[in-house]
């Protein structure tokens, strides 16, 4: 129970339909929706999980646990289907975005970008200094 004596909306049930979603990669957004409590609500569990405090925290254990098996799910799809099927990819890709996102396409946007930007301050550099102007 909570210090002022409210029940926790951290039910069984509550907490095993958020573990069955996360495990199927629903997002949490969807997932908190769907047992009707808010985001905030969901993230206060895990800030009190994170101090240790239960029920919380074997509750974001298993998270944490649905999280890892969600996730191995992806990667065995997409071992057994990649030639085929391109969506477990995009899906990990988005959904464990540390592990599985595509650094190298963001660094060459940010390159080409400063690229053009050092071209234009030259090239506008140039026409001053024909015109005996200063930059």
């Amino acid at each position: 129970m909570k210090k002022n004596g409210r029940k926790s909306k951290l039910t069984p049930e509550r907490g095993a339909q958020l573990v069955d979603d996360v495990r199927h990669n629903v997002y949490i957004e969807t997932a908190c929706r769907r047992v009707r409590i808010t985001e905030k609500t969901y993230y206060n569990w895990v800030d009190r999980a994170d101090r240790g405090e239960e029920p919380d925290a074997s509750f974001l254990q298993s998270i944490r646990a649905a999280e890892s098996e969600g996730e191995a799910n992806l990667v065995r799809i997409l071992v057994t289907s990649a030639p085929l099927d391109w969506s477990a990819a995009a899906l990990l890709e988005r959904r464990y975005q540390p592990r599985w996102k595509k650094h190298e396409q963001v660094e060459a946007m940010l390159t080409a970008k400063l690229d053009e930007d050092l071209e234009r301050r030259l090239l506008k550099g140039r026409e001053l200094n024909a015109k005996g102007l200063k930059a």
